[in-house]
């Protein structure tokens, strides 16, 4: 189960070893099995199993207390010769009960403060349209508008993430998904101090198929959502296979 989430790039903690770190959430797991004998009528051979016969997995978020998942249903048409292979098998199992996006969407980012400079816009209209792209990311907690022109705009975002360099935090949470949904970095990291970030705009990104994909597709947020949440919001299936690319 450590080895599966440790996959995401998370780390695990052992509230018992005294390092004075504490651990964002807690996994707690209870299973019960039943060593079961059958005797082959054939043969006269008996085999021993092991069987589940309860199973209960729940994690809470230690900030809040709340318990954000529980999970009582006994996996069923499983049985293992030892209890070991069966321990090895539901610690397996555990673990796949989690993903990535399920810890990030239950986890309490603390809000940066970081001011966008975008120089070099062919327009007004695609200020906006950068405006509502950056405000649908999952990394960009809220927007303010400080100027909205022809070439040029500013804005003040809340963004999560952990990264110590605020132009590496803007380059993983705005500019790869925007560069994923364009098919090319239309906006690249020009200059950044530890609170402001400047952006500039590739001229090239101002041709009318760039401003057509920036404007009609389905928000870089959307495209960078679990396959779930996109079937939810998007119905078609044709568009649905655009965004997933």
């Amino acid at each position: 189960m450590k080895q599966h989430i440790q996959g995401f790039g998370f780390r695990t903690w052992n509230d018992e070893a005294g390092t004075g770190q504490n651990a964002d959430f807690a996994i707690d797991g209870e299973v019960r099995f039943k060593r079961l004998s059958v005797r082959l009528a054939a043969s006269g051979l008996v085999i021993d199993k092991v069987v589940l016969t309860s199973w209960t997995v729940r994690c809470t978020d230690r900030k809040s207390g709340e318990e954000v998942y529980l999970n009582t249903e006994v996996p069923e048409g499983t049985s293992w010769t030892s209890e070991e292979k069966a321990l090895a098998d539901i610690g397996k199992r555990v673990g796949e009960q989690f993903s990535r996006e399920f810890f990030l969407s239950h986890f309490h980012f603390t809000a940066r403060k970081v001011a966008l400079q975008l120089t070099g816009l062919p327009g007004e209209e695609v200020a906006g349209s950068l405006l509502r792209e950056i405000a649908s990311l999952r990394s960009v907690l809220a927007t303010e508008v400080k100027s909205l022109g022809s070439e040029r705009a500013e804005f003040v975002v809340d963004m999560s993430g952990g990264l110590a360099d605020a132009g590496q935090n803007v380059q993983a949470g705005i500019l790869m998904p925007l560069s994923r949904k364009l098919g090319r970095n239309c906006l690249s990291v020009a200059s950044s101090t530890p609170d402001a970030v400047t952006l500039s705009f590739d001229p090239a990104c101002a041709a009318p198929d760039m401003v057509a994909k920036l404007q009609t597709l389905p928000p870089a947020g959307l495209m960078e959502a679990a396959p779930s949440r996109r079937e939810a919001v998007v119905h078609s299936p044709e568009l649905r296979k655009r965004i997933s690319i």
